[in-house]
């Protein structure tokens, strides 16, 4: 999922709405820029230490130049789960149920 500038939120990758497009509103959007304070303070991965996780997922946030990766099985900080979980529900919100784009 990629959140643009103007507002514009897309689904990307292997996202059943791939290729979806949605603007979110205002006040959706200062949440989103309040979570991101402070991003580059966060590490870059959060994973299980010397443990792979066959069936584990990894999300992946890009934001202000810097990108973290967050693992199944890892130690995320408070920040990080809210800010997780706030991409999760704008992305339930807007683009979960929207149909499927013409190809």
């Amino acid at each position: 999922m990629t959140i643009e500038t103007d507002r514009t939120i897309r689904a990307i990758g292997d996202d059943p709405a791939a290729g979806t497009d949605a603007r979110i509103s205002r006040e959706d959007k200062a949440r989103v820029k309040k979570r991101l304070r402070r991003f580059g303070a966060l590490e870059r991965d959060y994973g299980p230490d010397g443990v792979i996780v066959f069936d584990g997922i990894t999300e992946t946030v890009r934001a202000k130049g810097h990108t973290v990766h967050a693992s199944t099985g890892g130690e995320f900080p408070p920040r990080l789960l809210k800010l997780l979980n706030l991409l999760s529900r704008l992305h339930d919100k807007y683009l979960a149920g929207a149909p499927e784009p013409s190809r």
